[in-house]
């Protein structure tokens, strides 16, 4: 044998994958655990309940998402069929998002999933320590909404 050492360490590095724990897929109808707390930038407020945002996933390592707040649905802006007073209550709320982020010192981000709809995830937000969530509903800018079918915002 010419390099006994080198087909050993072969062997050895071919053997390794197998002996390592393999990952386990997750149960059907098992929901993935949320992700968080991640230090954030808000790039933009699209809407009363969605916001462009940089999270720190790790020192160097920015992800740049739109974060639909968890537990609330606002009214909405942009789409087809949206009643004019809907979309009037949807610019107070995005103007109440907008003003309570803009002085915020620390924006942290929580709760982090994947949402129903590619493209996006699910979030609690803070801005110094008060959860965005919880300050649309206090304003009655917003309702509560966990998930399913939505219904029509209607006027107010």
């Amino acid at each position: 044998m010419k390099h006994p050492a080198r087909i050993l360490l072969y062997a050895l590095l071919l053997s390794l994958p197998l002996s390592l724990p393999q990952p386990r897929p997750l149960a059907a109808g098992v929901p993935p655990k949320p992700f968080g707390p991640y230090p954030a930038i808000v790039e933009r407020v699209i809407d009363g309940d969605t916001i462009q945002t940089a999270i720190e996933l790790w020192p160097g390592l920015v992800q740049h998402i739109h974060l639909r707040l968890l537990g609330v649905n606002a009214p909405e802006i942009h789409g087809k069929n949206i009643a004019p007073c809907e979309k009037a209550a949807g610019q107070k709320a995005k103007a109440f998002v907008e003003r309570l982020l803009q002085g915020a010192k620390t924006i942290i981000v929580t709760q982090v999933k994947p949402d129903k709809y590619g493209g996006r995830a699910l979030g609690r937000m803070e801005a110094d320590g008060q959860d965005v969530s919880a300050r649309l509903l206090k304003a009655g800018l917003a309702v509560v909404y966990n998930g399913g079918k939505r219904e029509k915002w209607g006027c107010r």
